[in-house]
């Protein structure tokens, strides 16, 4: 049974639209920090914990979504408002012949807020008009389909009309760890949680969910310190940050 935190996936969806690093391109999808709207959604599902591949598009993306455990919720909402939409929800307009297809994902209830992915403004990468990637209001796109991930055994984001809480379980270190240290215990814990809510999935991590390479209970090795150097080489931190500066950018980052 796959882990699904349908609160990493908001997270996602926040840390991109605050980072105008990120841009709009339905051309240059394929690269790093480059989507359209049905890559962009995929992103930050698959930050929660789903697999989907990232080729998904509106118009094959409704079957992958529903076997994943998503169910349509079309009848139980307004799309023309949002009435009854919760946070993770997915609002999917496929594309036809004649009509391009959207897709949004919903961050708060009754859709106040939502990811929208709006277009390619300057042709640039990144978001340099401010205007590509943005959290707004749900609006009426004629959207088809609204899908709800409700395995609620493994979801830890309740179904409920229940706010989000995106604080750390865990305290963090007073420790300045080194690269390459070992870490364990609650430390190791609150540096899996942070990696994990700013986009990594467990398997990315390899020590998430109690299991590392080591096979040891909360312990973070190598391949949490991977995935921190790869961040330092994409520009998302700054090098050297895997003491305390690593802790304060993690903390940074927006959740909401």
């Amino acid at each position: 049974m796959i882990n699904i935190n349908l609160e990493l996936c908001i997270a996602r969806a926040k840390v991109i639209a605050n980072n105008n690093k990120y841009g709009y391109s339905q051309t240059r999808r394929d690269e790093e920090f480059e989507d359209d709207c049905s890559s962009g959604t995929v992103n930050c599902l698959n930050a929660g914990g789903f697999n989907f591949s990232k080729d998904l598009r509106t118009d094959t993306m409704l079957k992958p979504l529903l076997a994943a455990g998503f169910v349509d919720v079309t009848k139980e909402v307004n799309l023309v408002t949002g009435k009854g939409l919760l946070p993770a929800d997915v609002c999917l307009k496929p594309k036809t012949k004649t009509k391009n297809g959207h897709v949004v994902l919903i961050l708060k209830k009754d859709g106040a807020e939502i990811f929208q992915y709006a277009g390619d403004f300057d042709g640039k990468r990144g978001d340099s008009s401010g205007k590509e990637i943005l959290i707004k209001e749900f609006y009426n796109s004629g959207f088809k389909y609204a899908l709800r991930y409700v395995h609620a055994t493994t979801a830890t984001l309740p179904m409920a009309a229940a706010p989000l809480t995106s604080s750390c379980p865990y305290t963090e270190p007073a420790t300045a760890y080194k690269s390459n240290a070992i870490i364990r215990g609650n430390d190791a814990r609150w540096f899996e949680w942070q990696l994990f809510r700013i986009g990594y999935k467990p398997v990315d991590l390899g020590c998430l969910r109690n299991i590392d390479e080591h096979g040891t209970d909360g312990t973070a090795a190598i391949k949490v310190w991977k995935c921190i150097h790869y961040e330092q080489q994409c520009a998302r931190l700054p090098i050297g940050a895997a003491d305390e500066s690593l802790r304060e950018h993690l903390k940074s980052v927006p959740t909401r």
